[in-house]
C-alpha cells in the first residue's frame, strides 16, 4: 500500500474488515481496499498531521483528529 507522501501515524479498521483507513503526516486520510491494496478514497482538509482515526460501529462515519486539535467527520 503505497500512496501517502509522508509517514503513516495511525490506522483504523473499517467495521466490515474489507477496508482500513490510514492517517498521515501528509495531512490526508486514505481508505484502502484490503484485498487489492488499492487506495479507494482520499480525504483532505486537515491543516496538520493526522494523529487519530475512529469509525462508527456501522462503518458509515469516520472521524479524524490532527496535531492542531482539528477534527473532521466524514460520511463514508
Amino acid at each position: 500500500m503505497a500512496g501517502h507522501l509522508s509517514d503513516v501515524d495511525c490506522v483504523q479498521w473499517h467495521a466490515n474488515c474489507n477496508y482500513i483507513a490510514t492517517g498521515s503526516s501528509d495531512k490526508t486520510v486514505r481508505l484502502w481496499d484490503v484485498q487489492s491494496g488499492e487506495c479507494v478514497r482520499i480525504f483532505i482538509g486537515h491543516r496538520s498531521m493526522i494523529l487519530s482515526l475512529a469509525m462508527s460501529p456501522d462503518g458509515r462515519y469516520m472521524a479524524s483528529g490532527d496535531e492542531d486539535a482539528g477534527a473532521l467527520s466524514r460520511n463514508m
